[in-house]
């Protein structure tokens, strides 16, 4: 039986300024939830839970658009019902 974990995420540019790129593969089309909080915990964005397709998903977000973060460290956290994955990212502006 093949695994139905999601698998492979990246994040590009990594350090960004403007927008970054998450990338990552589902085993099967199932709901995603995204949590970027900074170094602290506090949250700093969320997507609330979506379907996404089998395969490989791309999501791009933009400073300024879809959240104001300073410069620092953060973790991006995709959450799915069969697992959680998450990165590390540098915002320098």
């Amino acid at each position: 039986q093949p695994s139905e974990k999601i698998t492979g995420m990246k994040t590009w540019p990594n350090p960004f300024s403007d927008q970054i790129s998450i990338q990552f593969e589902l085993k099967k089309r199932q709901a995603v939830e995204i949590n970027i909080s900074d170094e602290l915990g506090n949250q700093v964005y969320y997507r609330k839970s979506a379907i996404r397709e089998q395969g490989l998903n791309l999501i791009t977000l933009k400073q300024g658009k879809d959240f104001q973060l300073k410069s620092g460290a953060y973790f991006v956290r995709i959450i799915t019902s069969s697992g959680v994955l998450n990165q590390k990212f540098i915002c320098i502006k």
